[in-house]
């Protein structure tokens, strides 16, 4: 099953900006992350796909519609934003990895509100 990225849209500058995290299955807002599947869901496909066998047992991370993507994994709610790549969002494993070496490290990042709203198993 292909996973759905976030939406998208170009803002007049050129840049691409991202908007929110998307069901990979009905390309509706995503509300949950499925730990176990890494993929994201609205709430009735993430229940109706996880209602029996071992889907039924998966963690899952819940978080506010409209949440920000990370621009680099674009699967992960971004935390924090890099005031010197443009305000450019990331989770906060993407951040670490692409500002460890070189110029980069000496980027300043601010964080975000936290978009996650709690964290459970099964449906």
């Amino acid at each position: 099953e292909p996973r759905a990225g976030p939406q998208v849209a170009v803002g007049p500058d050129g840049v691409t900006k991202c908007l929110a995290l998307v069901c990979g299955q009905c390309k509706g807002p995503a509300l949950r992350r499925c730990d176990d599947c890494a993929d994201m869901y609205c709430l009735s496909c993430f229940r109706r796909l996880h209602a029996r066998g071992r889907r039924k047992e998966h963690t899952w991370t819940a978080f506010q519609p409209g949440a920000p993507a990370c621009v680099e994994c674009e699967g992960q709610v971004a935390t924090l934003s890099c005031l010197d790549c443009d305000n450019d969002l990331f989770c906060s494993a993407c951040f670490q990895k692409l500002h460890k070496k070189g110029h980069r490290r000496d980027h300043t990042s601010e964080p975000l509100p936290s978009y996650v709203l709690n964290t459970g198993s099964g449906k």
